[in-house]
C-alpha cells in the first residue's frame, strides 16, 4: 500500500476544503454539511498538485464519500435544489473532513 499516496489524497482533501469554506461565494455555497461547487472549480483544484491524475483523485474522492454524486459511476457531480432553481453541481461532503480535523486536534 502507498501510503505516501494516501497521505497526499487526504492532505490535498483537507486543504481544498479549507479554502472552499473560506471562500464561499455564488460559485461556491456551504450548507448543512456540504460545499457546492461547479465542476469546472472542483477540477481545477484538483489540477493544483498532480502527483496523480485528475481522473484518479475524482475517482477516489468518489469512491471515499468525500462527494456525492449522481448513479451514474462515472458522473462525479449531482442535481441539487438551491431554492426555486435546479444545478448540477460537485457536492463535497463535510463529514469526513470534520473527522479527519477531529482525529488531527486529538493527537
Amino acid at each position: 500500500m502507498n501510503f505516501e499516496l494516501l497521505n497526499n489524497l487526504i492532505k490535498e482533501y483537507v486543504f481544498i476544503v479549507d479554502v472552499l469554506k473560506e471562500n464561499v461565494s455564488e460559485e461556491i455555497v456551504n450548507k448543512e454539511n456540504k460545499i457546492y461547487l461547479n465542476r469546472e472549480t472542483f477540477e481545477k483544484l484538483l489540477s493544483k498538485n498532480m502527483f496523480i491524475s485528475l481522473e484518479k483523485k475524482k475517482f477516489f474522492w468518489r469512491n471515499n464519500g468525500w462527494i456525492s454524486c449522481d448513479k451514474d459511476p462515472f458522473r462525479f457531480t449531482k442535481v441539487i435544489r438551491i431554492g426555486d432553481k435546479t444545478y448540477r453541481k460537485v457536492v463535497i461532503d463535510l463529514r469526513p473532513y470534520l473527522a479527519i480535523k477531529t482525529a488531527i486536534n486529538d493527537w
